[in-house]
């Protein structure tokens, strides 16, 4: 017997199956970088936040955050470098849960997410802690991301963000007491790190220092001197109190002399005077905080720096990722290109055994 010759039609439907089935891998990994382009940041910043808390990792510099029944976060420190600081009330997250919750009450006021922010207010109220007459936060635990800090620190990016959430406090419910508190928090800028503050008292400025002992050996950080900043000038622009205008103009004046320190040259920045980079949280925060300043002052040097430190941010998103070695980015894509090759491969399959 011959062989059952096959129609043409079956060859047709074969040769066409084959140029798909090797088309949809390209048609997939293209339709993913544009969907990355579109939503990548986004996608990306969950996908990494999820791999924190799921697994309670805090690397680099995060932390998973908990909610009490009052709606006041609760952090979670695991072991890192030997330190185990567990769950903690940081006043700087507090401050910024406070924050967010103003921000949402802007938007739609709500009596449970108005009681959350004012619990929140109430935390940060009491946690207050005086040295010889000066209010700031004091942190009696040790922090395992800088161990030549010692125990226990303190943290003008605090006092800056916990300022800022009283004077919204203040401009929702008209209480004065708030203000009160962010007045002695301005006072506490004024102490020394070797007297047990946040400041060192330079010629070229004032850095408030994120986090700061009386050793004096501190990082230095970018963000939390930024932070202590824009806290004054929110305080400043409620108030007309001119300490707070002059604490605000010392720390400009210290920021300025130091931003050539942390540009690394090429549009990325250092988070830190010890030149480690920050990473894809805090380069785009740094960024905006430029803008800010600039928006606040009008000073062309914070416009310089937005502009030049943006670039990069700026560029397509795969050649970022790629740029940076960012593996959650990565993930992402590599995730939606898999899904969609799978889908595709579904598709011809169903679409074939359908024609056949």
């Amino acid at each position: 017997m011959g062989e059952v010759p096959i129609p043409e039609n079956a060859k047709k439907s074969s040769f066409q199956k084959k140029v798909l089935q090797w088309i949809f891998p390209v048609l997939a990994f293209a339709l993913s970088a544009l969907l990355c382009e579109w939503k990548g940041d986004s996608w990306e910043k969950r996908i990494r936040y999820g791999f924190y808390n799921a697994f309670l990792d805090s690397f680099p510099n995060y932390a998973p955050n908990f909610t009490d029944l009052r709606g006041i976060p609760v952090t979670y420190y695991p072991t890192q470098q030997g330190i185990t600081a567990g769950y903690q009330y940081n006043g700087t997250i507090v401050a910024n849960y406070a924050i967010d919750y103003y921000g949402l009450l802007k938007q739609k006021d709500d009596s449970q997410m108005r009681t959350k922010f004012f619990n929140c207010i109430a935390w940060l109220d009491s946690a207050i802690t005086e040295i010889d007459g000066h209010a700031l936060y004091v942190f009696d635990w040790q922090q395992p991301w800088y161990l030549q800090v010692g125990e226990p620190f303190t943290c003008g990016m605090t006092s800056g963000r916990a300022i800022e959430a009283f004077t919204y406090a203040f401009a929702l419910d008209g209480d004065s007491n708030h203000l009160k508190q962010a007045a002695r928090l301005v006072l506490g800028y004024a102490l020394s790190v070797k007297d047990g503050g946040f400041t060192y008292k330079e010629p070229q400025g004032w850095w408030y220092e994120e986090i700061a002992d009386t050793g004096q050996q501190t990082p230095r950080i970018l963000d939390g001197h930024i932070f202590a900043l824009t806290g004054l000038n929110y305080y400043y622009r409620q108030t007309n109190d001119t300490l707070a205008l002059q604490y605000f103009e010392l720390g400009e004046k210290a920021l300025k002399a130091a931003l050539p320190r942390y540009d690394r040259g090429d549009g990325y920045v250092y988070y830190d005077a010890l030149g480690k980079l920050a990473d894809e949280n805090y380069h785009p925060l740094l960024v905006k905080q430029m803008n800010e300043l600039w928006q606040m002052t009008g000073d062309p040097v914070y416009k310089h720096y937005y502009e030049k430190w943006g670039k990069p941010l700026w560029e397509p998103y795969m050649l970022r990722i790629w740029k940076q070695g960012n593996k959650s980015g990565w993930l992402l894509f590599a995730s939606l290109a898999l899904f969609i090759w799978f889908v595709g491969a579904v598709f011809i399959k169903l679409f074939f055994k359908g024609k056949g």
